[in-house]
């Protein structure tokens, strides 16, 4: 376990919550998304603040693709 996530727990939180949002089963219609997510998930050049933004977003356009 890198040192972060020992100092700061929230950085332990959202990359669990990354993860978890990753394994959940999805649609036909938010499989690109769910990849981009994946993508952005591996990017080892953006910061987890970076990467939690991305996934809210993300999170987002799959509830309102969900809720049509």
């Amino acid at each position: 376990m890198s040192t972060i996530c020992k100092l700061e727990p929230e950085v332990r939180r959202r990359r669990g919550m990354r993860a978890a949002f990753l394994r959940t089963p999805c649609g036909i219609q938010s499989a690109r998304i769910m990849a981009t997510l994946c993508r952005a998930h591996r990017a080892s050049h953006l910061t987890g603040d970076e990467k939690h933004k991305i996934f809210e977003f993300g999170a987002q356009v799959i509830n309102k693709l969900n809720f049509k």
